[in-house]
């Protein structure tokens, strides 16, 4: 499965043969297996440009990626993807909505970028928690609710998914 990120913010929902189209996020699942899916990938890809440019659209090659999805362990090749005869990039991972997505869908790359983002929101907590001058436990409560637990929650129904091995990271917090 493919993800492509492009900036076409006003499509809300497009259909074109093997490809679906939500807001700004292109999926395509194919088996890549043979020149053949690739050519499958590159006419859906041909398509959607030309719809873009009869609709007065415009893709950005510089923002579009591409990310192949894949959780088997051997090696095979990424796909040659053009878009307005621009190659695609093939990366690693790629950050949509907030979210940290990687080729395996392990979320390990996002679980570790939440945990830095929360540690350093409890540590701002520890300071204003000081036994000497620092809050209440109302105003402490509020302040871990808006500065820790929203980070939690927003995409844990997405990153949820990943191994409960992995999700021990953030046991800490």
């Amino acid at each position: 499965m493919f993800i492509f990120r492009a900036t076409v913010s006003a499509v809300s929902c497009l259909v074109v043969p093997s490809f679906i189209c939500i807001d700004v996020l292109f999926s395509c699942a194919l088996k890549l297996n043979d020149d053949d899916d690739d050519d499958d990938l590159q006419r859906s890809l041909n398509k959607l440009q030309h719809w873009a440019d009869s609709n007065g659209f415009k893709f950005s090659s510089t923002k579009t990626i591409c990310v192949h999805f894949c959780r088997l362990r051997k090696a095979h090749p990424d796909p040659q993807l053009l878009l307005s005869g621009t190659p695609i990039p093939v990366d690693e991972q790629t950050k949509f909505l907030g979210l940290i997505f990687d080729k395996k869908l392990s979320f390990i790359p996002h679980l570790q970028y939440l945990k830095n983002k929360c540690l350093k929101a409890l540590n701002l907590l520890r300071v204003v928690a000081n036994t000497k001058w620092g809050s209440d436990e109302k105003t402490l409560l509020h302040l871990y609710c808006s500065l820790v637990r929203s980070k939690l929650e927003y995409g844990a129904v997405v990153y949820g998914s990943a191994r409960k091995s992995y999700l021990r990271v953030m046991d800490p917090i």
